[in-house]
């Protein structure tokens, strides 16, 4: 399997800089596709690929048009830091071992996409909440052993979505869940769910399977236990369940 670097120095090749250029405006909506791409396993061929201009803004939170949309792309190796995803729309995409490190998402659906060994480290996976009555929404995302130090996921949609090995301390704040599979070692995992005026109850969930998973240092406020017994700061959990944000929050 070709390494990160060795799929990032084949966009050095002579005329490759070039099209690097033309796919960075076709990806934020600037530009049509170029010609030229091939495609890899019914993919279109972007591994490695480097967007030169940090950040990147993909979306527009003033546009009233059609969403950028990225559908079956492979990026596996490719540096995409710090995007600024605003009402964009990721379909059947490869980033596993991508630098994906810095993402700030709006009202971004993302959907059958793999992120394994990718670098998503980043404090605005969420959005932080409803923008014109819509979130973000994670779909169906393989997140597994994913540098996620730090990383938050605020006022979003998580569904059937896995984590395996996520690292140190991962936040799922104020977030519907369903489905949430987590494996291996989760050191922190701090899962909340914030219920006022602007979130009445019923309007969160938090359902998943933490079976196979196992925990340091683990806290779940605001959403009432109704499965087997709590994960606890040193065993393993057995499969879980968590419904209905509760109006007191409590500790676990």
């Amino acid at each position: 399997m070709a390494s990160a670097a060795d799929l990032r120095r084949r966009w050095l090749e002579p005329g490759a800089p070039a099209l690097g250029r033309a796919v960075g405006r076709w990806l934020t909506g600037r530009g049509e596709r170029p010609d030229g791409l091939a495609d890899v396993s019914g993919r279109t061929d972007l591994r490695g690929l480097s967007l030169s201009v940090l950040p990147t803004t993909v979306g527009d939170s003033e546009a009233a048009g059609a969403p950028v949309t990225w559908e079956s792309l492979d990026l596996r190796g490719a540096d995409v830091a710090e995007l600024r995803l605003f009402d964009a729309r990721m379909q059947d995409c490869l980033f596993d071992r991508a630098n994906c490190a810095g993402w700030r998402v709006w009202v971004t659906r993302v959907e059958d996409c793999s992120f394994v060994r990718a670098d998503l480290r980043s404090r605005g996976l969420g959005g932080g909440g409803p923008w014109r009555g819509r979130t973000t929404t994670w779909r169906r995302v393989d997140f597994s052993r994913a540098r996620l130090a730090e990383s938050h996921f605020v006022g979003c949609a998580l569904h059937s979505s896995t984590f395996d090995t996520p690292g140190p301390r991962l936040v799922i704040e104020d977030c519907a869940v369903t489905d949430l599979v987590v494996r291996g070692e989760a050191r922190t995992m701090i899962v909340t769910g914030v219920v006022d005026q602007a979130h009445p109850p019923g309007s969160r969930s938090f359902t998943a399977d933490l079976s196979a998973a196992t925990f340091r240092d683990t806290h779940v406020i605001g959403y009432p236990w109704t499965g087997s017994p709590r994960p606890d700061r040193t065993t393993s959990a057995s499969s879980a369940i968590y419904r209905r944000p509760c109006r007191a929050c409590s500790q676990p």
